[in-house]
Order: structure tokens, then sequence, then C-alpha cells
């Protein structure tokens, strides 16, 4: 795994919270696991939450898998959406398709404890604060969720890239 603070220029990151949170349609209904994910067991009930694919044609989405080429490594974007999350909108268990992914954290940074985005690492759960502007890659096979924030009315967006 491989953590980055304060990846985007601070104008850009601000840039990118407005865009998502005020002009960007988000559907409800979304969920972390799906069906045949070793974390999700038969008729397990998941906690819904909001997403929006981005079309990776975008300029500022080009713009962006630019910069992730410049830290990280891996061939082709498979896909790239973004998740919003409120209170009580906790993620499952679950792992992703593909090989890598990056996940930008894009609004503002929350309380300690808040919010957290979880991975199993060696048998270990690491917890990882969300912090505006931090960017983690990691192996797509490794089990993770994203926590929602503890305060009300206040969104979690993550901008998340699928690789290979």
């Amino acid at each position: 795994m491989k953590l980055i603070d304060n990846f985007l220029d601070k104008d850009l990151i601000i840039f990118l919270e407005q865009i998502f949170v005020f002009k960007t349609p988000h559907i409800y209904g979304h969920y972390s696991a799906d069906e045949g994910d070793p974390f999700l067991k038969p008729g397990e009930k998941q906690n819904n939450f909001y997403m929006r694919d981005l079309n990776l044609a975008d300029a500022l989405i080009k713009f962006l898998i630019l910069k992730l080429r410049n830290k990280f490594t891996f061939k082709k974007i498979l896909r790239c959406y973004i998740n919003v999350q409120f209170k009580g909108m906790d993620g499952h268990w679950h792992i992703d398709d593909g090989n890598k992914t990056i996940v930008i954290m894009i609004t503002k940074t929350l309380k300690k404890g808040s919010g957290e985005f979880q991975i199993q690492e060696k048998g270990k759960i690491k917890k990882i604060d969300f912090v505006q502007n931090r960017a983690i890659c990691f192996e797509a096979n490794l089990g993770h969720r994203g926590m929602s924030p503890k305060e009300l009315n206040t969104p979690r967006i993550t901008l998340v890239f699928k690789t290979e």
C-alpha cells in the first residue's frame, strides 16, 4: 500500500470538492460488495450509499489520470467513480476488480475515527483517517471498506480509480 498526503494542488482539490458536492448528481442505492465477493454472506444486508460513474474521456479525469501516472504504477484505468457517504452509510468489507485501486479523499478532513478507510493487511486491520487530499493505492484483492462520517450532514466523498 502506498499513501500520499497533499496529493493534488490545493486549488484543484477545492475545485474537485465543489464539483463533486454541488455539481455532480449522485445515484443512491450503491453498495460495496457484489454477489460472489468472499466477504459477503448469502442474504447479508449491506448499507446503501451514493455513487456516480465518471467518464474516462472527460478532460478533467484525463488530467487526474496523468497526475496518478506520476506517482503510481499501472497499465490502464478500468473505471472511475465517486462514492458519497453520510452518517450511517458504512461500507461493507469487500475486494475490488482489477489489480490496484487508487482512492483520493476529496471532502474536508474528518475527526479522528470518523470516515476511516480500513484495509486488511497480513491478518490485521489498518485504519486510515479520512484526510482531504490523501491518496491511497492498494492491491485490489485486499479486503477493505470505507466507514461513514460520524458527523451529521457531512459528506465523505472519495474519488476511486480501478486499474490494471
